[in-house]
């Protein structure tokens, strides 16, 4: 069901900014989905792995953004991805997926996604994302 996931996200917003408290760049993408069929666990509501895997792709191309838009490495893993569930969403309800950068430093960068139900006006989960760059491979001789 992934690759249908990712055709059904419409991005909404799309943009790279100064965050007024540091002066650092930081980019904020938000992204609208309606839950399928597919979406869903046996209580007909979204799946945990569903909305895990919407934190891990839409928080990386906020973070993908903001590289490209500061010259950054935008090869990066994850390194933790951290979940909480706060209410269901049932087939046909529309999602808003949140996306800001909080942190980018030579090592690592990471963002927060915020899934809201705009349909029933509740937060149904928010994650924390942190990505780094990889290490070289070791030459083996």
């Amino acid at each position: 069901f992934l690759d249908n996931i990712m055709m059904q996200l419409k991005a909404k917003e799309l943009r790279v900014y100064d965050r007024e408290e540091d002066g650092k760049k930081h980019a904020r993408i938000v992204f609208e989905l309606v839950v399928q069929k597919g979406m869903t666990n046996p209580l007909n509501s979204i799946h945990g792995g569903c909305a895990a895997y919407l934190v891990d792709v839409c928080s990386s191309v906020a973070l993908s953004l903001l590289s490209i838009a500061t010259n950054g490495p935008v090869e990066l893993v994850s390194q933790s991805l951290n979940m909480v569930y706060h209410a269901g969403a049932p087939v046909g309800d529309t999602l808003e997926i949140v996306n800001v950068t909080t942190h980018r430093s030579s090592r690592s960068v990471s963002a927060r996604t915020e899934i809201w139900n705009v349909t029933n006006r509740r937060l149904v989960a928010s994650g924390t994302h942190i990505k780094m760059r990889p290490g070289a491979p070791k030459t083996k001789l």
